[in-house]
């Protein structure tokens, strides 16, 4: 037997975070701004044109950027604009990303990961508590036989998360959402809210899946594989290695169990916005019947994992721990779930982040050929928007434009805005030097023709417009 290579489609269905180093996250007042609904990230380059560096430095020391910014007409300083729900509250976290093509993706190790969690749940006996009893140590872990390649995206978006979580109600458990100082019964699209660099949803990569079932058997006829009780019992890890059928099989099973524990959790601890929490994970367990739904990255958490083989089936809890951690029957089980949430027609529309499908395109065309119309349909939406957005943009950089344009012509004052009283500021248009002084016409009604004297030596250039205090006598 030879090594399989599967040459597979991995499609995201909820959005997609993969964490990059801490460093690199994006800090707000520095590396972005908000305003209005809507990330602006900020152009450095464009921001040291208009500013000196000292005065730069001050203001971001300060927190007084996005002020000097916004007086300087913030439009010019903006390279992306970016909509998003909810308050930003923190700094956003960024994607890995290719250091060639700046793009997002989906690491192998990560995908491999998931698999092998689900593995685990699948070939692990009942009195086993450690992956070591189930795969065997690392010198006789047969996970090194399969192969997982990196999926490469075009773009990334960004999308706003929010806590939901359990709160204690006298014996019973209630569904909440995290708040600042304490969770609250009630969604709000303020405070503790976190903001995500992520693959947006149905976007498609290509991945690799290299089964080698040949090296595996070959390497557990040597003396230090006798330990692994997958080769001393059924080989679990064998079969799946022989047949992308039997993986896809034991996705499948994996996952649709988690559903069901997912919607049975949210159902029993709902709230006003758990219905469409429940639509978005039924509408999940619908599309792992038609080929394999896998979770990673942010949002996968205890349940998704090798944590959770205690309760596979039942995600509630019944107490909670010194620690304020979740608890069924004296052991961990996680209370709260971390849901990227969107405004779509005045609603919002929550997802369970991380969802991620396996396609190949000759096993399943139909669903493979529907999805592909759905992914241009969306990808044609978003350009759509996007084109929209920018001629917005330009539009609103003309109105600056035009409106510094304007500030810069002479103002006309009424003459009966002025008074023998008290002297206000009025514009003047340098006609000519003269000695030490200008001399100007002022700007007001009916004394267009007058002319006034100003001393000023070091001058001004003809044509432009001062600001004289002047009083009517």
């Amino acid at each position: 037997m030879t090594k399989t290579v599967l040459k597979l489609k991995l499609v995201s269905l909820t959005p997609v975070h993969i964490g990059a180093a801490q460093e690199k996250h994006l800090a707000k007042g520095v590396d972005y701004l908000a305003k209005d609904g809507t990330i602006l990230f900020l152009d450095e380059s464009k921001i040291l044109e208009k500013l000196k560096v000292h005065e730069y430095c001050n203001d971001l020391s300060n927190r007084k950027l996005q002020t000097t910014l916004e007086q300087r007409g913030i439009e010019q300083f903006v390279k992306q604009a970016v909509p998003i729900a909810g308050e930003i509250g923190t700094d956003i976290k960024i994607h890995v990303k290719d250091t060639l093509t700046l793009n997002p993706y989906i690491p192998g190790t990560s995908l491999k990961g998931a698999i092998r969690s689900i593995l685990f749940h699948s070939a692990k006996k009942k009195e086993h508590r450690k992956e070591q009893e189930t795969f065997g140590w690392i010198q006789e872990d047969g996970f090194r036989y399969l192969q997982v390649g990196d999926s490469h995206f075009e773009a990334s978006t960004y999308i706003n998360t929010k806590t939901f979580n359990l709160m204690k109600r006298g014996h019973e458990f209630d569904g909440g959402w995290k708040g600042s100082n304490q969770t609250n019964p009630d969604f709000s699209p303020k405070e503790f809210t976190f903001p995500y660099e992520c693959i947006g949803i149905h976007q498609m990569s290509d991945v690799r899946i290299v089964m080698n079932s040949a090296g595996y058997q070959e390497a557990t006829k040597r003396k230090d594989y006798r330990g692994n009780p997958l080769v001393k019992e059924v080989n679990t890890l064998s079969q799946v290695l022989a047949s992308k059928k039997n993986l896809f099989q034991i996705i499948q099973k994996f996952t649709d169990q988690y559903l069901r524990a997912e919607i049975d959790f949210f159902t029993r601890y709902s709230n006003q916005q758990t219905d469409t929490i429940i639509a978005e994970l039924t509408s999940l367990k619908k599309k792992n019947s038609q080929a394999p739904v896998i979770r990673v990255g942010q949002g996968s958490g205890f349940h998704s994992i090798t944590g959770n083989h205690h309760f596979p089936t039942d995600h509630s809890i019944n107490g909670i721990n010194n620690w304020g951690k979740g608890q069924l029957n004296g052991r961990d089980s996680a209370k709260s779930r971390k849901l990227a949430f969107e405004r779509i027609n005045d609603e919002y529309v929550f997802y369970p982040m991380g969802f991620v499908q396996l396609i190949d395109p000759e096993v399943h065309q139909e669903y493979y050929a529907s999805l592909q119309s759905q992914i241009k349909q969306k990808k044609d939406e978003i350009i759509a928007l996007e084109a929209k957005a920018e001629e917005q943009r330009k539009a609103e950089q003309e109105k600056i434009r035009v409106e510094a344009e304007e500030a810069k012509k002479p103002k006309m004052t009424l003459l009966s805005q002025l008074n023998n009283r008290k002297a206000i500021l009025i514009d003047a248009i340098v006609t000519r030097k003269d000695g030490n002084n200008v001399l100007a016409t002022p700007q007001v009604e009916t004394m267009l023709e007058t002319t006034i004297s100003v001393r000023y030596p070091a001058g001004f250039p003809i044509g432009s417009t001062i600001q004289i205090k002047a009083k009517y006598s």
